[in-house]
C-alpha cells in the first residue's frame, strides 16, 4: 500500500502549503493499519451515541434516504484530516444545509496503534465526542477536537482536555454535568471501538478518505473546494 500512502501524502500535503504541517512525518497515517492491533475490538453491546447510523457513524443533520450520502472517514489525531476540515468543512456543510447531501462522519482510531504514546488519544476523544453528541453539541466538540490537535504528533489529547472541550463547545450547567459524567465513566469507549471495527472492515486504506454512495471519491477531485463540490454535484442523486 505504499504507492496508495505517496499518492495521498502528496495530494493531501497540498493543503498544508505554507503550514508547519507540510513537514509532518506521515508514516503509519495513511494505508497503514496495524497488523496487530492493540486498541480493543468492537463490543456488538455497547452502547452509542444518539443518532448513531448503523455503521456507528455521526450524521452531520438527520439522514435523508432520498439524498446522496458522503463518508468521511477521519482520525482525531490524523493531521491531514485537521487541514481537510481546515479548507472543506463549511463548503460541505453548505451542501448538506442546502438539501444536496447527507453527511456522516465515520470516526477511527488506527493511529492510536501507531502512536502507542499518545496513550489511546483518539479512542477517548471519540468517546468524548459521543458524550457531546448526546448534549446537543456533537459538531462543535468535533471540530475542536481538531482544532486542539497537538504540535507534536503522538502526544495525543489528555483527559483534563477532552473534558474542558465540552465546556468549550457551549455545554452548561446540567448539560455539562452530563457530559462530563459521561466521558468520566467511558461511557462511549465501546462505540469508539465499533466505529474502528467498522473502518477496517471496509479496508479503508487511510484518512481522511470521502465515500459517496459507496464510491471512493478519486483524489483528483479533492484538490480544491471547487472541484470537490462540483464532483459531488455531478455525482449525487
Amino acid at each position: 500500500k505504499q504507492a496508495s500512502r505517496d499518492k495521498r501524502v502528496k495530494l493531501f500535503g497540498g493543503l498544508a502549503v505554507g503550514a508547519v504541517a507540510v513537514g509532518i512525518v506521515l508514516a503509519g497515517y495513511f494505508g497503514a493499519k496495524s497488523a496487530q492491533p492493540t486498541t480493543p475490538t468492537a463490543d456488538p453491546d455497547a452502547k452509542s451515541p444518539l443518532g448513531v447510523t448503523s455503521t456507528f457513524g455521526l450524521p452531520l443533520a438527520p439522514v435523508d434516504s432520498a439524498k446522496s450520502t458522503l463518508v468521511i472517514y477521519e482520525d482525531p489525531q490524523c493531521p491531514i484530516c485537521k487541514l481537510f476540515e481546515q479548507q472543506f468543512a463549511s463548503s460541505l456543510r453548505a451542501l448538506v444545509t442546502n438539501g444536496k447531501i447527507n453527511l456522516v462522519y465515520q470516526m477511527a482510531t488506527f493511529i492510536d496503534d501507531n502512536l502507542p504514546q499518545s496513550d489511546q488519544a483518539s479512542r477517548r476523544s471519540i468517546a468524548g465526542l459521543g458524550c457531546a453528541v448526546d448534549q446537543g453539541k456533537g459538531v462543535e466538540y468535533h471540530d475542536l477536537v481538531f482544532a486542539n490537535q497537538p504540535a507534536t504528533e503522538g502526544d495525543g489529547f489528555s483527559d483534563e482536555l477532552l473534558r474542558k472541550l465540552g465546556e468549550t463547545a457551549g455545554l452548561t450547567g446540567a448539560k455539562l454535568t452530563s457530559f462530563q459524567k459521561c466521558f468520566d465513566d467511558g461511557t462511549y469507549l465501546g462505540w469508539a471501538d465499533n466505529a474502528n471495527q467498522y473502518f477496517r472492515d471496509q479496508n479503508i486504506p487511510g484518512t481522511p478518505n470521502l465515500v459517496l454512495d459507496g464510491t471512493t471519491i478519486p483524489d483528483t477531485a479533492i484538490t480544491t473546494v471547487a472541484t470537490l463540490t462540483d464532483y459531488i454535484t455531478k455525482n449525487a442523486k
